[in-house]
């Protein structure tokens, strides 16, 4: 299941606009765009989030699919609504809109009000080391040589 339902598409996205896009390839391409919203925030959050999702996070996931949808049916350049989902998904240069907002939190430089999973496990912030215990070694004060009889 994903970040977005149809009804938060057709928010964003008229039914009228999708053409022949029939409702099993919308849905297909909200689950693609929330898999996609998954891989960035990977890298920030502890997955799968808990509900309810971040209105933005929603609304990045509905604007990349409807540009996927405006890819299916047919992209129209001289179109004024076509160029308006292409600028609310990817942005002019291709690198704004909902793909630089999840970018920007796959770098940390954006962050979505989450509910972060809750691991199985304890979480640390480094790596525990175990070890046995000293096998008779005793610190040597500085300076002075560890190895006296030059031995290894």
């Amino acid at each position: 299941m994903g970040y977005a339902a149809l009804t938060d598409l057709y928010f964003v996205m008229p039914v009228a606009m999708m053409g022949t896009v029939t409702t099993a390839q919308q849905q297909q391409a909200l689950d693609d765009r929330s898999a996609y919203a998954d891989a960035k925030m990977r890298a920030r959050y502890a997955l799968p989030l808990g509900q309810p999702y971040d209105r933005a996070l929603i609304r990045a996931v509905c604007d990349l699919a409807a540009w996927d949808i405006i890819c299916l049916r047919g992209y129209d350049p001289e179109s004024d609504s076509d160029q308006n989902f292409m600028r609310r998904a990817i942005g002019d240069d291709g690198r704004g809109g909902a793909q630089k907002l999840l970018d920007d939190v796959e770098r940390q430089c954006a962050h979505f009000n989450v509910i972060e999973a809750i691991a199985p496990y304890p979480a640390y912030a480094a790596p525990m080391v175990v070890s046995a215990p000293q096998q008779g070694w005793i610190p040597s004060p500085i300076g002075s040589n560890p190895n006296p009889s030059g031995v290894l």
